[in-house]
């Protein structure tokens, strides 16, 4: 019966054996085509984050550009009523009384500052409150009308954008540019601290009058948000009679200050001024790169809520359009993006952010602040200069980190 067993015997092990080759055979075909699946996958994800990387920075850079509008600046009167009519000719070669574009604009301002003082107050230590929740990245953005980033100006808009870095939540508390503030010991206003110490005198303004701990900044040449607003393809938006009128009074100034700054020739920037006329208001009225930013712009028509509402319309329309862009489209668009801001934010924060705040469900804009709060100074002409003087600075430290931290 031994005999009998062998044969069988030597054939089962044959036969387990070939299983087992065959069985290792599949499982490293497997072990290959998992490996090869999970390559696939990562590669797809890694798109898919490059791409919302791009997108969320080019968000962030969006918002960015539509917080520092200059929403204080007062405009001058628009000649011939708040409807203007398309009725006179273009001026070539000149600026002629008879020109709408001519008469739309402001002179070029005068802002009564030394050049010789321009950059004079060296800064090292920018006086950062201890304390605060890192929760919130606190950076100040601030506008400027300037030829050159780096050309020592006075400060259009000084905003504090605080951005919860957990849940990609935006404040923003806008600072009364002709707000009293000691700067080397002098009473200054506080838009001019820009000029006489960069971006590291206007943060160190900011943390010593209002307790905050500021290192991060943004500055921005807003006239080339137009092109940014263009590249996304402008907006569809409702636009009354009397907002028309403050985007062509807007749009001309703009396209003056282009020609005051070399950038543009006057017959050029006229007429580019009338091929965006608009003549009336409009339902779903389609804004180009330079009206979007006449509307985004638009101030002292009504309130300060209905302007903070326009500005919400437009970066909720823009970051819609921004979502549907190709990452080359994105990659483009976060290029020139940069291109027109100077910051210390590193890509990586900046990504980062923009991440948190595309991402947000139920996005709908930012809450918006306004430092000094009413009742807590007084605004008046003292030898000629018109400011808001006497500043309760306790009281409006209380009120803003109220509003940051605990609103």
């Amino acid at each position: 019966m031994s005999e009998n067993r062998r044969p069988v015997q030597h054939k089962t092990v044959s036969r387990s054996a070939g299983t087992a080759s065959q069985s290792a055979r599949s499982a490293s075909q497997a072990s290959r085509s998992r490996a090869a699946a999970a390559r696939r996958r990562k590669k797809q994800q890694q798109k898919q984050l490059t791409m919302l990387l791009i997108a969320a920075a080019a968000v962030l850079a969006i918002v960015v550009l539509l917080v520092v509008i200059n929403p204080f600046k007062k405009p001058a009167a628009v000649s011939g009523g708040n409807t203007p009519q398309n009725t006179a000719p273009v001026q070539q070669g000149g600026e002629s009384q008879g020109s709408l574009f001519s008469d739309l604009v402001t002179e070029e301002r005068n802002d009564g500052l030394n050049a010789a003082e321009a950059g004079s107050i060296n800064v090292e230590d920018l006086r950062i409150t201890a304390g605060l929740d890192e929760k919130w990245e606190n950076i100040l953005l601030m506008g400027t009308d300037s030829r050159v980033l780096s050309e020592p100006c006075r400060t259009d808009t000084m905003m504090i954008c605080s951005i919860n870095k957990t849940t990609g939540e935006i404040k923003l508390t806008t600072l009364m540019r002709d707000s009293e503030v000691k700067i080397d010991g002098k009473s200054r206003r506080l838009n001019s601290a820009y000029f006489f110490g960069g971006a590291k005198l206007a943060m160190r303004t900011v943390n010593e009058s209002f307790g905050m701990n500021i290192t991060k900044y943004v500055i921005v040449d807003f006239s080339a948000f137009a092109t940014i607003a263009e590249k996304v393809g402008g907006v569809e938006i409702d636009v009354t009679k009397n907002e028309a009128a403050e985007i062509n009074h807007n749009v001309a100034e703009q396209y003056r200050l282009l020609v005051r700054q070399g950038k543009m020739a006057y017959e050029d920037a006229e007429k580019a001024f009338y091929g965006c006329l608009l003549e009336g208001g409009g339902s779903q009225l389609h804004l180009n790169g330079m009206q979007t930013l006449g509307y985004a712009r638009i101030r002292k028509l009504d309130s300060d809520f209905a302007r903070a509402e326009r500005q919400r319309k437009v970066l909720n329309l823009l970051m819609l359009k921004i979502k549907d862009k190709s990452t080359v489209e994105l990659m483009d668009l976060l290029m020139d993006s940069m291109g027109i801001m100077k910051t210390n934010l590193d890509m990586n924060t900046i990504m980062t952010l923009g991440q948190k705040v595309i991402s947000r469900e139920g996005f709908n804009g930012a809450s918006t602040y306004v430092i000094p709060v009413q009742g807590t100074y007084k605004e008046e002409k003292r030898n000629d200069d018109a400011m808001l003087w006497d500043i309760d600075f306790e009281a409006n430290k209380r009120e803003l980190h109220a509003f940051i931290y605990l609103r």
